[in-house]
């Protein structure tokens, strides 16, 4: 009768340190992404230029409803990314390097 276990080897230190930044960004992003899309939603009746300064990827500050409404698009992709990774952990779906 074999008796072995299986023990695989513990995961190098390069994937635990990659596996920590996707679990900050994940966690930034799932609370960043609502706050983007509270703001934005906000800055479609009411200017907040003088209060909360909105910039879209090249550094271009929002002005137009268009822009607007990419900035409510990209937080609410963000906001969905990482709360959807906090909820696959939680669930156990995505599991700990360790």
């Amino acid at each position: 009768m074999d008796t072995r276990t299986n023990r695989s080897s513990p995961p190098s230190m390069i994937k635990l340190v990659l596996w920590l930044i996707l679990c900050l960004i994940m966690r930034f992003w799932a609370v960043v992404g609502p706050f983007f899309v509270v703001l934005a939603a906000i800055s479609f009746f009411v200017d907040i230029s003088s209060v909360a300064g909105m910039t879209l990827f090249h550094g271009k500050p929002v002005r137009t409803a268009e822009q607007k409404a990419l900035f409510l698009a990209v937080g609410a992709v963000m906001g969905v990314m990482g709360n959807g990774f906090l909820w696959l952990r939680r669930r156990g779906y995505l599991k700990d390097p360790i």
